[in-house]
């Protein structure tokens, strides 16, 4: 399978089983006064879906007539992703943080279990579940096809092309990429964006 061919697959895996943390919602408590609609018609494009909520974009909606009392605005919270670096953490951790903080999202580092160990594995990703939307793991790809049926989760997506692995454990989806630096970033931005994204509803 080429580097197209497992785009796609990953992409349409994707897709098919990731779905978006549950939105909540967050209510304005008063009109920002100004006219409803003063200078966008109804059906207008204003704001991209996914848009980040920060001052800037709260106002713009407000000033749009879209935050008056008794009117709710859909908001997802922030996404908790869990990195667990098994292999080169002192390079992979970093290149990987700053990656994320790209993209207006952190991660909490899990501990790390000894190596080769898939029930250690298996008993990290279970303690961390409550706390985490999503798991990115770095190395040891096979370990964790060896750790997901004693979670009894659905054996993992391979996508060898770019030596990485996509799972589902307890709805939460699992990113794995290889654990040499080059090969794991190149991995992370060919799938981690879309994964990401999709699980923060955007």
């Amino acid at each position: 399978m080429d580097i197209q061919e497992t785009l796609k697959s990953a992409l349409d895996w994707v897709r098919e089983n990731v779905s978006p943390v549950p939105a909540g919602r967050a209510r304005a408590i008063r009109a920002h006064g100004r006219v409803l609609s003063e200078d966008i018609s109804r059906g207008d494009f204003s704001m991209a879906r996914g848009t980040w909520l920060d001052a800037d974009a709260l106002s713009q909606i407000a000033a749009a007539g879209c935050l008056t009392e008794g009117m709710f605005l859909p908001a997802y919270q922030r996404l908790r992703i869990g990195l667990l670096l098994l292999e080169n953490d002192a390079a992979n951790g970093p290149v990987l943080e700053a990656a994320l903080r790209e993209m207006s999202f952190s991660a909490e580092r899990l501990i790390r279990p000894p190596a080769g160990d898939a029930d250690a594995l298996a008993d990290v990703l279970w303690m961390a579940a409550e706390t985490t939307d999503l798991y990115i793991i770095v190395g040891d790809v096979d370990l964790l096809e060896d750790a997901l049926p004693l979670l009894e989760a659905d054996a993992p997506l391979a996508l060898p092309a770019l030596g990485a692995a996509l799972a589902i454990y307890r709805r939460r989806p699992v990113l794995a990429l290889p654990g040499e630096p080059a090969a794991a970033f190149a991995a992370f931005r060919n799938l981690a964006p879309a994964l990401i994204l999709r699980r923060a509803g955007c």
